[in-house]
């Protein structure tokens, strides 16, 4: 009895081992291989690195790697014959006939929600991650800034913004939510991003959004910008901060901290490309005050993930060197 006592709490112990080891956050970086044997539709091959301790290894070829929100689903595939892999078991895999470009994962509810394109259109389709069925595809004209579908802190409802094609041209600054239940795959509510954004501005958008709370940039011509962080679940806005420039925003530590990591246009390949400058701005949201700036080095990419809110990992360009941005640490040291 002791004995099988024992077993079982090793069991717990590995288990809980197991899936701290697979929560860690993870990027994949295309190594740009090219299959000789498939020049028309070449795969690459995925170097994936843990941002907690740099670690890198080599996963196998890909055509395409797409992660949901939580890291528990990998897309993976080509146009015509798209596979939507389980990261805890492979064996588990869902098949879909569209190309993907924003996949949400809700854990409680079993459901993958899917914003891609189809034919000629963009397709948003709720999957049911057990049995792979769908229970919706639904039509939407979503602006594609950041294309950006966030869930509630409780997983209950799902926030899609999307154009009000009433207007012809789309006006940018008539972008509306969607608030759909998770229950019943149905729309209940919608809302102007003009209503909580700052009034008057040219441009609205919503950015990085996560667990019911999402950021509004309400942007003039002028390229003066106002942001806030609004919480969808609670109807509540926070103070606005005033900014001029070109910077993508952040939050953490649920909502207390905006990140700015401000952007600088370059050329690359003879192309004019935004990257970021390596300058990241931390305010204060309820104080409206700014409380540090870093200074990074240039050209590196941003990555933050829903299962780490108070974390920010920034990765330099040349070097790959991983920085981890707890914002509370930087603000107190």
């Amino acid at each position: 009895m002791i004995y099988s006592k024992r077993l079982l709490a090793l069991l717990i112990i590995l288990l809980s081992y197991s899936g701290m080891l697979l929560a860690q956050p993870f990027i994949y970086k295309d190594d740009h291989f090219t299959s000789n044997k498939n020049k028309l539709n070449p795969l690459s091959r995925y170097i994936r690195i843990n941002l907690t301790n740099g670690h890198r290894d080599t996963v196998f070829q890909h055509h395409k790697i797409l992660m949901d929100n939580t890291q528990s689903w990998m897309v993976d595939g080509d146009r015509s014959d798209i596979i939507i892999y389980n990261t805890l078991n492979k064996n588990l895999n869902l098949r879909i006939n569209f190309d993907p470009g924003i996949v949400v994962y809700s854990k409680s509810k079993y459901k993958l929600y899917i914003l891609g394109n189809y034919k000629s259109g963009s397709l948003f389709t709720v999957l049911n991650a057990a049995s792979g069925k769908k229970e919706l595809s639904l039509p939407i004209k979503i602006y594609d800034k950041y294309g950006e579908i966030f869930l509630s802190e409780n997983e209950e409802n799902l926030y899609i913004p999307y154009y009000d094609t009433a207007f012809t041209p789309v006006k940018l600054n008539e972008i509306k939510l969607a608030y759909v239940s998770t229950s019943s795959n149905k729309i209940f509510k919608k809302k102007s991003l003009a209503e909580i954004g700052m009034p008057g501005a040219d441009i609205y958008y919503l950015v990085n959004g996560r667990k019911g709370k999402g950021i509004i940039e309400s942007r003039l011509n002028t390229d003066d910008s106002y942001f806030n962080i609004y919480d969808f679940d609670r109807d509540y806005s926070s103070p606005f901060i005033f900014y001029h420039g070109n910077a993508e925003p952040y939050f953490t530590n649920n909502g207390k901290y905006l990140i700015l990591a401000e952007k600088t246009d370059t050329i690359i390949n003879g192309k004019s490309t935004s990257v970021f400058s390596g300058s990241i701005i931390l305010y204060d949201v309820l104080r409206q005050s700014l409380l540090k700036t870093l200074f990074l080095s240039p050209g590196g990419q941003i990555y933050f993930f829903d299962n780490y809110p108070d974390f920010l990992y920034y990765v330099e360009n040349k070097t790959g060197k991983i920085i981890t941005l707890n914002i509370e640490n930087l603000i107190n040291n």
